[in-house]
């Protein structure tokens, strides 16, 4: 069964794509972050934050990159918006 907060995978979305087209890209975790503060989005995806942006945080919306340099050793993938893709809205 569908957790609760995945119903709102659409709103979600919406929201990182608006932060990501003024920053133009992020982490994973400074998007949940951003999710996290976000008031316009219901307090069960607040909660849940870091799973909603698991969850949404896809190809072909978002588009990933590794970041040039490493950090502590580990590899950092850098988010940011595909705007060659529109999502399907029946």
């Amino acid at each position: 069964m569908r957790p609760k907060y995945r119903r709102y995978s659409k709103e979600v979305r919406e929201s990182i794509r608006h932060f990501l087209v003024e920053i133009e890209f992020a982490t994973r975790l400074e998007i949940a972050e951003y999710v996290k503060n976000d008031e316009e989005l219901p307090q069960i995806v607040r909660d849940r934050a870091l799973d909603c942006v698991w969850a949404v945080l896809k190809a072909p919306c978002f588009l990933r990159s590794p970041l040039v340099h490493r950090v502590k050793g580990n590899e950092v993938m850098i988010w940011r918006v595909n705007y060659g893709y529109e999502e399907f809205r029946p």
